[in-house]
């Protein structure tokens, strides 16, 4: 049984353990879940969506596809959005988000392109933004060479090649949104005008047209650092994955292999010290992040396997170890100095085992509870028990003399770690026999990551100690919190007390409710949030039906009336009154030929001589989808 846990306890695993759950049967022969079978679940599948002017499709890894198995939720949110009534974001950053490389058309020259600049104190600003914001800087941009070239270009920018005129525009680009999304709690700069923060786009043009007027088709150098910029860019002027960046991805690694990145330096003597510790870092970058997108997306990754590539990992250095007169690279630094590289290796550690937990949920095969998921269970903790100790977790209350970066580069190790747990087990909360073991990592997680995401989004606020960090907040929340408060509402909703208690119940719903409140101040801001925000509400309606009608009691209460306490989460009750489990099973068996009807006579206490519920038969007939064929056995109907 899982116990609510202290917010900064994120100790795993937790519960049982599968030596402890196993029964005699089970260690005998493990339980087969093929993938591929419509047993398993309609999450498995992904998620399709058509409309008049778009279809797309997202899978299983992805909270949306998670959320659509949830009985009769999908078509109320399909009829709220076709009414307009769950996003409509600014027509500024919907303007924005329209812009495309693919549509940007051939500037006449440079000199066109370069009055985008601005002047050179305000552009020292904007450079200086994005640099000492550590967390965003990427580690293919060296920061002394970039430094040397930048005073070149001032002296004379026409002979600069355009591939890095691209890289500065780009740079420009992100440190606005930086600065924009500050500013909105943080009030602006007197030296940050308006008129430059409302540029961004006019700075991402401006790099489009630098890659076009390079011809971004062709290898040459400076263009996976200009690429890789301009998708940053790109994929942080929304919220929302933008279908745009993973095109752009895709082909930045194609260029990549063409320009040999996937190779490692060794092998080309011509190639410099620097120059090649410079290509391992854009390698791994490019690794990194296509594991990323694919795992947020649900989709096959565009590199499949590490034996595709030899490239070795770049060194945890700083930019400052080494530049461009470097004979031999120095040794790594030790793991107490964090760096940028130590960080991206760190999360990219456990991105690997990530991507063999994709690969588990596309399979075909038949995947073994105690070989596949136990295995790769025990791998991510390995991997989590061997982050660099700089990196390791640690509350905002034992962190408070710590630079934000460092603050932000372990809250995000930390939320990797436990999203992967969650995806690797959720499949497993309404297996038969039932995995008490995955029941517990997928709350225990879970309710973690939302504990993360809480505190992130309180200390962001004005006198906070992450308080120049906002967007950090917006996008943890966002890229990873969705999805374990999908599998949270999964937990609730198809567990018992025994399973899960009430105390947990309530700690769980009280997440639910706080993320309810932050996507709510996020709904203009994206269509995720928006989605995420109408289907929670929902939900927790149907979770808490006791709070819900003591909301609308209380709307028309006189002031006289007694203040009513917050209701606890409903619970499995021992005279065998239906639970939330027994209520909810069949919103996620994944049937729709189930007899609803004589379901709900059930529910609502119609006397009938004919019907006779079997609690326990309906629970059963719902987690193993038994649907019709045996509904009228399972519910006692006698003819």
């Amino acid at each position: 049984m899982i116990q609510a846990k202290d917010q900064n306890n994120v100790q795993l695993p937790v519960g049982r353990t599968p030596s402890q759950l196993a029964s005699p049967e089970d260690s005998a022969s493990s339980i087969e879940i093929s993938t591929g079978s419509p047993g398993s679940g309609q999450a498995l599948r992904g998620s399709y969506r058509q409309s008049e002017t778009e279809e797309s499709y997202v899978g299983p890894t992805h909270w949306q596809a998670i959320l659509e198995t949830i009985h009769g939720l999908k078509s109320e949110l399909e009829a709220k959005e076709s009414s307009g009534n769950i996003w409509a974001g600014t027509s500024d950053k919907k303007a924005f988000q329209s812009e495309s490389l693919f549509y940007t058309q051939r500037p006449p020259s440079l000199a066109h392109i370069l009055r985008a600049l601005p002047d050179r104190p305000v552009a020292d600003r904007i450079l200086s933004f994005y640099f000492k914001s550590k967390f965003f800087s990427v580690p293919l941009v060296h920061v002394g060479q970039f430094h040397r070239l930048y005073e070149k270009f001032w002296g004379k920018p026409h002979d600069m090649p355009v591939l890095w005129i691209a890289q500065l525009f780009s740079i420009f680009s992100i440190s606005t949104v930086l600065k924009d999304t500050t500013g909105a709690f943080n009030g602006k700069s007197k030296h940050w005008s308006d008129e430059i923060l409302q540029s961004r786009g006019a700075f991402t043009t401006a790099a489009a047209q630098c890659l076009v007027l390079a011809d971004y088709t062709k290898p040459q150098k400076f263009l996976i650092e200009a690429l890789f910029l301009y998708c940053q860019s790109k994929g942080m002027a929304s919220f929302d994955p933008a279908g745009e960046t993973w095109l752009l991805f895709a082909l930045m690694t194609r260029q990549a292999l063409r320009l040999g990145y996937h190779r490692d330096p060794k092998h080309f003597p011509h190639i410099s010290v620097f120059d090649g510790e410079m290509r391992r870092r854009t390698w791994f970058m490019i690794t990194e992040f296509d594991s990323l997108t694919a795992f947020q997306l649900g989709l096959p990754a565009n590199l499949h396997t590490d034996d595709e590539w030899d490239t070795a990992h770049p060194r945890s250095l700083h930019d400052f170890d080494f530049d461009e007169s470097t004979i031999e690279l120095p040794a790594n630094r030790s793991e107490l100095d964090p760096t940028l590289i130590q960080f991206f290796t760190a999360k990219a550690n456990i991105m690997k085992v990530q991507k063999k937990l994709l690969h588990q949920q596309f399979t075909s095969r038949s995947i073994s509870y105690d070989n596949d998921v136990l295995r790769l269970d025990a791998e991510l903790e390995h991997v989590h028990n061997n982050t660099p100790e700089a990196l390791k977790f640690k509350s905002m209350s034992q962190s408070f003399s710590d630079p934000g970066w460092l603050v932000m580069y372990r809250y995000t190790c930390n939320v990797v770690y436990l999203k992967a747990i969650c995806v690797l087990h959720r499949n497993y909360i309404t297996a038969v026999p039932r995995r008490q073991y995955s029941i517990d990592r997928c709350a225990q997680a879970g309710m973690q990551v939302l504990t993360h995401q809480e505190t992130i989004y309180n200390e962001s606020k004005p006198g906070g100690q992450l308080s120049r960090d906002l967007w950090f907040s917006k996008s943890l929340h966002l890229s990873n919190c969705l999805l374990a408060a999908v599998i949270l509402c999964q937990v609730i909703l198809l567990t018992n007390e025994e399973e899960c208690n009430a105390d947990t119940r309530t700690e769980i719903i009280r997440l639910l409710r706080t993320t309810l409140d932050i996507t709510e101040h996020m709904k203009e801001e994206s269509r995720e949030a928006a989605r995420f925000n109408s289907a929670l509400e929902l939900i927790l309606k149907k979770v808490e039906p006791s709070r819900a009608s003591d909301e609308t009691s209380q709307a028309t209460a006189t002031n006289s009336a007694p203040a009513q306490s917050r209701p606890a989460a409903p619970t499995l009750i021992a005279n065998g009154t239906p639970s939330v489990r027994s209520e909810f099973d069949g919103l996620f068996n994944g049937s729709d030929d189930i007899n609803w009807s004589i379901i709900d006579q059930g529910l609502m206490g119609v006397a009938s001589p004919n019907i006779e519920i079997d609690w326990d038969e309906f629970d059963m007939s719902c987690l193993n989808g038994d649907g019709n064929s045996t509904m009228e056995q399972t519910l006692g109907v006698h003819r």
